[in-house]
């Protein structure tokens, strides 16, 4: 992974983390689901910045840079919010999310 790819996903990462200290987003009690919600959401983020990075190839402005940020947390937060996949538009393309979904219900 790249610096830049690196960058992107610890941001996400992070923000991520504050919604949840700030009590944004609920995640479960225990530790084996936190830690397994976790690991979907780490994997989910990397594979999004990495899909977002080859589609930029050489030329990923800072603009573009914000907004995938922001379109990739939007989109793990609602991983993270919970079972009402029917309500929330996550993308028709998007098979891993409803897959990690599926499995943090």
């Amino acid at each position: 992974m790249s610096f830049l790819a690196s960058f992107i996903s610890n941001a996400i990462q992070n923000r991520l983390l504050n919604a949840v200290g700030n009590k944004v987003v609920a995640i479960p009690r225990d530790v084996a689901s936190v830690q397994n919600v976790e690991q979907q959401i780490n994997d989910y983020i990397r594979g999004k910045v990495n899909d977002a990075m080859t589609e930029a190839g050489k030329d990923f402005p800072v603009e573009r840079i914000v907004s995938t940020i922001d379109d990739i947390y939007e989109r793990a937060v609602v991983l993270l919010e919970g079972p009402d996949l029917e309500d929330r538009d996550i993308g028709t393309d998007d098979d891993f999310a409803a897959e990690a979904h599926e499995e943090i219900a």
